[in-house]
């Protein structure tokens, strides 16, 4: 198991059991806009858990959470 908390005092406790966010919910879990999310997607840095083949909609599962975490933790140490 792995607990985080996020900004705004969200707790996050992984167990295994995935939740699938569309981009818009998963943009204010992790405080990341929304933009920033698709331009991550494109270059592959952060790329959705699924992406709905008719919609087109972008999926993000716990997992990214995690993902996001860590790459804002490496961006906060590069610029500190």
């Amino acid at each position: 198991n792995v607990t985080l908390w996020l900004k705004g005092g969200n707790l996050l406790n992984y167990k295994g059991v995935e939740s699938m966010y569309k981009i818009g919910d998963f943009s204010k879990i992790v405080d990341i806009p929304v933009r920033t999310l698709r331009f991550y997607d494109e270059y592959g840095v952060l790329c959705p858990s699924e992406i709905d083949n008719f919609t087109g909609y972008r999926y993000y599962s716990d997992e990214n959470i995690l993902e996001c975490e860590l790459i804002k933790l490496l961006k906060s140490l590069l610029y500190s």
